[in-house]
């Protein structure tokens, strides 16, 4: 749930399918800003918020320099959909 700090106004995001939960991560960077920054101190913080959702994560490692995830913490290649509602809420509660 996310409130806006001068309103109080709040936005819910509710998982529908597959899963019962998601990941989510709010920050003032786009995903590219943070990729590229090499240190804090490169990132200057947006006005916006910028909220991702991801339905799944996949555990660290690649087999790269070390051993792999365990099978079970994969995610194999493919298309991948998932469903979620946004639920606007104001102060004095209506939705």
């Amino acid at each position: 749930e996310l409130t806006e700090s001068r309103t109080r106004a709040r936005l819910r995001i509710e998982p529908m399918a597959p899963s019962p939960t998601l990941h989510v991560s709010a920050t003032r960077h786009l995903p590219a800003e943070l990729y590229a920054a090499e240190t804090t101190l490169d990132l200057v913080p947006r006005d916006d918020l910028v909220v991702c959702l991801d339905v799944a994560h996949r555990g660290l490692g690649t087999a790269s320099c070390g051993p792999d995830v365990l099978p079970r913490y994969r995610i194999e290649g493919g298309r991948f959909e998932f469903a979620y509602r946004l639920v606007h809420s104001s102060m004095s509660g209506g939705n």
